[in-house]
């Protein structure tokens, strides 16, 4: 936070925010469409275990439904082997999922890949 700034008369108090990137805090929110419900989960960093974490959260604060949908970005932190072995896991798919860069679904995150379109690798419900 910045030093407060110089109150005038008849004007409202206000603080300037620095943006510090090193001291930002991370935010992954949601909204329910049928209830207008925001929920969120805040914290220091923004890697694949935090995303995965945030998905858990939700499944979990949302229990008994067959379909769950996410939408996000292209980071590779949204597609990552991680999420990848936790929906599986959670969907109860026990086939091998290969090895990361290498074999079977864990590959390539490469939408380009004919044999895992981005559209069926990214549906939990075709896992």
């Amino acid at each position: 936070m910045a030093a407060d700034c110089v109150v005038l008369p008849r004007t409202p108090f206000s603080r300037t925010v620095t943006n510090v990137a090193n001291l930002a805090l991370k935010m992954r929110g949601s909204l329910s469409v049928a209830t207008g419900k925001v929920q969120g989960i805040c914290g220091d960093t923004r890697n694949e275990a935090d995303f995965v974490n945030f998905v858990q959260f939700m499944i979990e604060g949302h229990p008994g439904h067959e379909v769950y949908h996410f939408v996000s970005d292209q980071l590779n932190t949204h597609n990552s082997e991680t999420l990848v072995r936790f929906v599986a896991e959670h969907c109860g798919f026990d086939e091998d999922l290969g090895i990361k860069g290498k074999q079977g679904i864990l590959k390539s995150r490469s939408s380009s890949n004919p044999q895992y379109p981005a559209t069926k690798r990214t549906s939990v419900s075709d896992l």
